[in-house]
């Protein structure tokens, strides 16, 4: 075995990680296949899956032999191997569901989990998604035989990791009567690998489908206040300062230069609360009340959503004939913008991690925008005569920034910041 096989770093002791070469991982994958008996590993591997056999002694109290029961070295095989892929996690590519697998996935939380009740053309995928969410919490009768060994192991493993969490040797608490078989513990590794690259972009879909649906209560909210403040103000959506057209808008925490100080209005006059304006995909999201002397969020990352642009001319009517954007999650070209960064007019909001954005319109109703491009063609980040000029470059998804003075062309132009 070459001499930089194992690389332990000082703190050995401490907990600290090592690595193997590829050679040695092929070694040792072999010899845990021939259930420790180094004779049945191939020729080419043989003399390295015995030297790899006997620093495998090191590991328990005594050398792993064949013949012996070697229940406690497989285990801490298995919990080495699930722990160095997991320390290799973050260098990993995200996972990232189908659309198809995203929509299945929404319509079997919209159906409490129940695959029969979900639409026909989605049932099938949603039944597959269902049998793997299942194998989070398997049932009794599905904890027979077999796999009521793996569910054993599984919750051996679980305590030997509470137990001794900072340490690479990890002594699993099972019962010394108890045997174990190879396939068993290589299906344990096999089930974590299992529910890390399949289970896991599903439950990651399902945090975000949870924050999705608190935005839109959210939103929901905000829409109600907003109707009762036009109600009391001549139909107005509300203004903190004059709001002239072609001033600064994106400065947040200077009321005179900023749009979001005009949204702020309806949380200072409890038309709404601070609350149902930070979105939950915002971590930087300001949810608590001020007090009555605030006129707007402290900085930009405090702002959850981007508001119908008031420094206008002429500003929209809640009850306008024509239904007309009033709120969407956060802008992405405003927060590139501002530090004079390429724009991409085409990109989703921050907050759903780039898949979209939750968007109020005028009557009230909350939608999901999968493009900041509406049905009318008008894109929600930018003005009219910026769209025009955009459009004219060969690379619009790469574009010079705005300037944070830029007005809504028309009534029915939708343009929202900060």
């Amino acid at each position: 075995m070459n001499d930089d096989a194992y690389r332990f770093p000082a703190e050995a002791n401490e907990g600290t990680s090592f690595e193997m070469s590829g050679e040695d991982r092929a070694a040792l994958d072999a010899l845990i296949e021939a259930g420790f008996e180094v004779e049945r590993v191939e020729a080419g591997l043989r003399a390295r899956a015995s030297r790899v056999g006997a620093l495998l002694g090191l590991i328990g109290s005594e050398p792993a032999r064949a013949g012996a029961d070697n229940t406690e070295t497989l285990i801490d095989l298995t919990l080495a191997r699930v722990q160095r892929l997991a320390a290799r996690e973050s260098e990993l590519p995200l996972t990232m569901l189908s659309a198809r697998d995203e929509d299945a996935l929404e319509a079997l939380i919209g159906a409490d989990y129940d695959a029969a009740e979900v639409a026909g053309p989605l049932r099938r995928r949603a039944a597959r998604q269902a049998d793997l969410l299942a194998m989070l919490e398997p049932t009794r009768a599905e904890m027979s035989g077999g796999e009521a060994r793996i569910g054993r192991t599984l919750s051996a493993v679980q305590g030997a990791i509470d137990a001794r969490e900072s340490t690479f040797k990890i002594e699993p608490r099972v019962a010394r009567g108890r045997k174990f078989r190879v396939s068993d513990v290589l299906a344990v590794a096999a089930l974590l690998l299992i529910a890390s690259a399949a289970v896991g972009p599903m439950v990651g879909a399902m945090r975000q489908q949870a924050r999705r649906a608190a935005c839109q209560a959210g939103l929901f909210n905000a829409g109600q206040g907003l109707a009762s403040y036009a109600t009391d103000w001549k139909d107005s959506l509300p203004l903190a300062t004059a709001s002239i057209a072609g001033n600064p808008w994106w400065y947040v925490g200077v009321p005179e230069k900023s749009n979001s100080a005009n949204l702020y209005k309806t949380v200072s006059a409890g038309y709404t609360r601070v609350d149902d304006l930070a979105c939950a995909g915002n971590p930087g999201a300001c949810r608590q009340d001020r007090g009555p002397s605030a006129a707007d969020w402290r900085n930009l990352g405090e702002v959850s959503y981007s508001f119908q642009n008031q420094f206008a001319r002429e500003r929209p009517k809640w009850t306008n004939a024509q239904r007309f954007l009033v709120l969407v999650d956060a802008s992405p070209v405003v927060r590139r913008a501002i530090q004079r960064r390429v724009i991409n007019p085409f990109a989703n909001s921050a907050n759903h991690a780039g898949a979209g954005q939750n968007a109020l319109f005028s009557d009230g109703a909350v939608e999901w925008l999968k493009s900041p491009v509406l049905a009318s063609g008008d894109n929600i980040w930018l003005p009219g005569s910026a769209e025009r000029r955009i459009g004219q470059q060969r690379t619009p998804t790469e574009a010079e920034p705005i300037e944070g003075t830029e007005s809504p062309d028309a009534l029915d132009d939708a343009f929202v910041g900060p």
